[in-house]
């Protein structure tokens, strides 16, 4: 796998942490059930990639597995490029047509 040489320096920041290599949002699928969303991360070439479950029914009905990605910026941290995926992400679960966000009302 062929990862750019900022996204390795930030590969290995990560791997030197305790912390997991995945989010997990709290939604609510379409059958009102209460659900986690587990979405695992990783570097890829110029990109931050995340592994999930489909948000959408075109994905839902695709045999291919679901991805969020963002590009690595040299001028960005690790921080910086998580906080970019996860509001990546919480957009496209908003887009889409098989959860909403949990709400505690």
């Amino acid at each position: 796998m062929i990862i750019s040489k900022h996204g390795k320096a930030l590969q290995a920041e990560l791997d030197a942490t305790t912390q997991l290599p995945y989010f997990e949002f709290r939604v609510v699928d379409k059958q009102g059930l209460d659900e986690w969303i587990s979405c695992e991360y990783y570097f890829q070439g110029f990109s931050l990639i995340s592994q999930r479950v489909a948000f959408t029914s075109k994905e839902e009905r695709s045999s291919k597995i679901a991805i969020t990605k963002i590009r690595v910026d040299d001028c960005f941290s690790l921080c910086e490029h998580l906080n970019e995926l996860a509001e990546k992400l919480m957009d496209e679960i908003e887009a889409g047509d098989l959860f909403t966000f949990y709400r505690n009302d």
